[in-house]
């Protein structure tokens, strides 16, 4: 379960809590699943925030060296992308690679969002394990490039 405190040393809203509960499900270093529920909607997310240094560069550099199946499994029905990206291409990588945009990013993750209903139908469990399957291909793609098992 991730914290009930909010980190405010950078923002304009100074309420000291979280809205919403959320629960991390790694599965190997930082490569992992993520559930958020508010009141206007639950949040599924698969893959790799803010990565360190060397599993970032490992990444960029798989997804530089297989860019088509990059896309393919970044771009699972029904999830959009998430995350920040950089305004230039990071050093060593050509500006003109056609997977330029995805090398740019910070995070590597893509988001799936539900209705709050979803919460308290007897499926929910079944629905979200549902559509991780989805997420599958992105998950596997990030393991291994960053040489961990999943």
């Amino acid at each position: 379960m991730m914290r009930i405190y909010r980190d405010t040393r950078f923002s304009k809203d100074k309420a000291p809590y979280n809205t919403h509960v959320a629960i991390r499900f790694l599965c190997g270093g930082a490569l992992g699943y993520y559930v958020g529920i508010d009141a206007k909607e639950i949040t599924l997310g698969a893959g790799i925030w803010q990565p360190d240094k060397e599993p970032l560069l490992a990444i960029r550099n798989a997804i530089a060296k297989d860019c088509k199946d990059w896309q393919a499994a970044f771009s699972a029905k029904g999830w959009v992308p998430g995350g920040e990206s950089l305004a230039r291409p990071p050093q060593g990588f050509e500006k003109d690679h056609p997977c330029v945009e995805h090398l740019k990013r910070k995070d590597f993750v893509l988001f799936k969002m539900l209705k709050p209903a979803a919460l308290t139908n007897k499926d929910f469990a079944d629905t979200v394990a549902a559509e991780y399957k989805v997420a599958v291909p992105l998950m596997k793609f990030l393991a291994a490039a960053i040489k961990v098992s999943f």
